[in-house]
């Protein structure tokens, strides 16, 4: 596969595309360029010719599919040669929920790493290319100079914006060197599967694999099968339940009582249909919300699977106690084959496909073949997900609902039994498929036999760990440390090490210098003053916040002198910024309901602006890659940014430990 790297910016008498050939280690740029309707320069037919001669070559963008490539192909369309129609028809993608143009339709091939890594805009996941700059510790976060409804009529203009456009292709270089393994399971996965998968996103990837499938399945195209759905004119929970779950004899009241809470709910149509306007749907988001307090933890049921902790605290095994984390595997998927779930219009092939689905994983091995066993798995998954959305051709609200009730209450049966049956039994957390125990060591055959009833029941398997220590927040915000030291991470208390291990290039890397303490602190001991202070990097302080058309930053000065003060607008959509100076950062909101109002930033906390980072000061390394605190004759550090308040970081770290004890 050719690859070239490109970019485009248009303005109202402005177009721009810079390419980089990594083969020839060169840009290459096409401008059309008007003042005052007079051509300054065109390189509009030069682009023709170029693109006709790379129509075997993927054009590597970000949201390429989605803007750039569509750009490129209305001017390969209409032979387009006027910057005003460029223009004109660039207003139009942005303003429209979806592109002008399918893939098969572009000028040219492309590979978007916004779909590669699952970043669009409908997104979970959602990020722009200025968040990645700021998430990969770019040493610039660069916003586009003028406003994209600028006219252009200098030179030097023209050379920033060129400027500009060549680091966003710069930093799609990067983010596609760091999406190799994304890109080659979408080739080796399509491949097998002879599907193209290369511009698809997750759920895109279970669609259509899973679409092929059921095509072969059904023997029905699959056009036929994309317009399936089940409507429901009502449902009746209590005839969606199990039955080994409604001849199971709950112990504890609590349990009982959200037994008879879905007992007697049902559910009918509200909301209007976002694809027919005629009819009503039935919705499960808070409808099926169910919650109270039991045994230090308080529970809550609802779409999304049940959940409850404990208070925050530092739970650890000893001597006499024991913690064990016992997952149920692929909850979902499993729950449909053993008891036959299906969306009704799909039928019982759903289910074979699904207990294929398992099988064909056990050919390709995790360790042998790591993407397509993901691949299987993440379609599995998916198509549960998938049951929710009126948009997709797996959607059935009452295969959606017997599934996720299913999971909640089986679950709530093994608590049940853990807590009538186990004396000494603390639950330290449940999370849709699975729970965390603290047992005595004596009791630990007796868990595993309750385990064992459970799973002769259900059907179900369970996969289980032992945890030496766990310090929790909530439930989505914790530190479990394993019997082999492993040490896994959530929320608060991950770290940028943490976020790059999994991947998680999308997640929000502000401040990281707080859990990087939190974990020194809780797995080595390490008072969170020592790691603060002994921080060398001014990326783990450094907080990143991305703006909207709705407001501008505002950044008020001080002068430590006089004390006068000055407070500047400016453009930028995401800044950078740690917390210590003088300035404070606050949002002018400019549009809708509080159209003039200020909203501070980190409660008013005076920070330092700091859009590009000096390459010298971003991070002194030792051989070992450890960073390495510049010091001075007396061996005192050399700290390069005097502004830093490193002792509000310490703050906030104190804030969480004094919570947590």
């Amino acid at each position: 596969m050719r690859i070239l790297f490109f970019d485009i910016e248009v303005f109202p008498n402005y177009f721009l595309l810079v390419v980089y050939d990594p083969y020839e280690k060169k840009y290459n740029t096409f401008q059309l360029w008007e003042i005052d309707n007079v051509v300054v320069s065109n390189d509009i037919f030069k682009l023709l010719k170029f693109l006709k001669d790379e129509k075997d070559t993927y054009f590597c963008g970000y949201n390429s599919l989605g803007y750039d490539m569509q750009i490129l192909t209305e001017i390969v369309n209409k032979n387009l040669i006027s910057i005003t129609k460029i223009k004109e028809f660039n207003d139009s993608l942005i303003e429209s929920e979806w592109p002008i143009y399918r893939e098969e339709q572009l000028c040219n091939k492309t590979l978007d790493l916004m779909l590669v890594n699952n970043y669009g805009p409908r997104s979970a996941k959602s990020t722009s290319l200025k968040k990645l700059e700021f998430n990969l510790r770019k040493k610039k976060i660069q916003d586009l100079p003028y406003h994209f409804n600028d006219i252009l009529t200098k030179e030097d203009q023209i050379n920033e914006v060129i400027k500009y456009c060549k680091y966003d292709v710069e930093v799609t270089k990067d983010i596609f060197s760091l999406s190799k393994e994304l890109i080659n399971m979408r080739i080796e996965f399509g491949n097998l599967n002879n599907i193209d998968l290369l511009n698809s996103t997750e759920p895109d990837i279970a669609k259509k694999y899973m679409l092929k499938l059921l095509s072969q399945k059904l023997n029905k195209s699959e056009s036929e099968i994309k317009k399936l759905k089940t409507y429901n004119n009502k449902l009746t929970v209590k005839d969606l339940i199990l039955d080994y779950i409604k001849n199971y004899k709950f112990k504890n009241k609590e349990f009982l009582d959200l037994l008879n809470f879905y007992n007697y709910l049902e559910l009918y149509p509200t909301v209007k249909s976002a694809i027919n306007s005629d009819i009503k749907i039935i919705t499960l988001k808070n409808k099926i919300e169910y919650s109270f307090n039991f045994i230090n933890n308080k529970f809550v049921f609802g779409a999304g699977g049940g959940h409850s902790c404990q208070d925050p605290g530092i739970f650890e095994s000893n001597d006499e106690y024991i913690i064990i984390d016992s997952d149920v595997s692929a909850l979902y998927p499993s729950l449909a084959i053993e008891n036959e779930f299906y969306p009704a219009h799909l039928g019982i092939s759903y289910c074979e496909i699904l207990k294929e689905n398992v099988e064909r994983r056990k050919q390709y091995s995790k360790k042998e073949f790591p993407l397509i066993n993901n691949s299987i798995k993440v379609s599995n998954n998916s198509s549960y997900g998938m049951s929710n959305s009126e948009y997709s051709f797996f959607y059935d609200a009452a295969y959606t609902l017997k599934t996720c009730v299913a999971g909640m209450l089986t679950l709530s049966m093994l608590i049940d039994m853990c807590v009538d049956e186990i004396k000494d039994f603390t639950l330290l957390q449940f999370n849709t498929d699975g729970v965390t125990v603290k047992i005595k060591k004596k009791d630990e055959y007796h868990y595993f036999n309750i385990i064992q009833k459970l799973e002769n029941i259900s059907k179900l398997v369970f996969e289980h760990v032992y945890y030496k220590k766990m310090v929790i927040m909530n439930v989505n915000n914790y530190i479990a440390i394993d019997i082999n030291n492993n040490v896994k991470t959530k929320g608060i208390f991950e770290d940028y090490e943490d976020t790059i291990k999994q991947g998680a290039y999308h997640k929000d890397t502000s401040a990281m210098i707080i859990p990087k303490a939190l974990k020194a602190y809780y797995i080595n001991n390490i008072p969170v003053e020592d790691t603060i202070n002994n921080e060398n990097s001014i990326y783990e302080f450094c907080y990143g916040n991305k703006g909207s058309s709705s407001y501008k930053w505002m950044l008020t000065k001080y002068n430590p002198d006089n004390g006068i003060s000055k407070s500047e607008l400016f453009d930028s959509r995401f800044v950078r910024y740690f917390a210590g100076g003088t300035d404070t950062l606050s949002q002018f909101w400019i549009k809708g309901a509080r159209n003039g109002s200020i909203q501070a930033v980190q409660a008013q906390t005076p920070i330092t602006l700091l859009m590009n980072v000096p390459k010298k000061d971003i991070l002194d390394l030792d051989k070992h890659g450890n960073h390495k605190p510049r010091l001075d004759r007396d061996g005192n550090i050399i700290y390069r940014y005097p502004t830093l308040n490193r002792q509000w970081y310490i703050n906030e770290c104190n804030k969480i430990i004094n919570q947590i004890n």
